[in-house]
């Protein structure tokens, strides 16, 4: 059915647990044609700030190889890139998405708190484009619950928009938050 919603004819399904100082993620790839696994792969790794940017690109390598796609020079970069040289910013930056993801839509609390700890993470980073770019976001997304005026949210957002666009134009969370902004 999610194939189908998203013409796609390979679906990933996974899931990442932590504990403590491990992570254990298990990713598959599904034909959607046939349910048929494709591919399956589990990292079980210990998490540092060193590593865990190299086993996101290592995920994504697998993958690709699975999938028998070609990278481009640029898509290769890419992915041996990060977000952060800190795991300390970025497990902020993941806590600030699930906050937002799990709390009650209109929950002013958790959308101030979210913010709250994206501030933190560009305090800390002040590189981490992508913390920029969800925060500008949630300005935006936040306004038709009344938690400040659409000129409000355009000031507070599109200057974390332009240091987003200048640390990293290309990144999809950029591209999003540069989408919302323009609607």
């Amino acid at each position: 059915t999610i194939a189908g919603e998203l013409d796609v004819a390979t679906v990933m399904e996974g899931s990442i647990q932590r504990a403590n100082d491990r992570v254990r993620v298990n990713v598959k790839l599904i034909d959607a044609h046939t349910d048929a696994q494709l591919w399956a792969e589990s990292y079980d790794e210990e998490l540092t700030s060193e590593n865990v940017f190299g086993i996101q690109a290592d995920l994504a390598r697998a993958i690709v190889s699975a999938l028998a796609a070609t990278l481009t020079t640029e898509e290769a970069k890419r992915i041996a890139e990060s977000d952060s040289t800190s795991l300390a910013v970025y497990d902020l930056y993941t806590q600030a998405v699930y906050l937002l993801r799990n709390s009650q839509r209109g929950d002013e609390a958790a959308t101030r708190r979210a913010i709250s700890i994206l501030e933190g993470a560009t305090r800390q980073d002040p590189d981490f484009a992508i913390a920029y770019a969800r925060m500008a976001s949630t300005y935006y997304r936040s306004v038709p619950f009344g938690f400040w005026t659409q000129a409000d949210a355009r000031a507070l957002a599109d200057p974390l928009i332009a240091r987003a666009m200048e640390l990293d134009p290309d990144n999809p969370e950029t591209q999003v938050a540069v989408g919302i902004a323009a609607e």
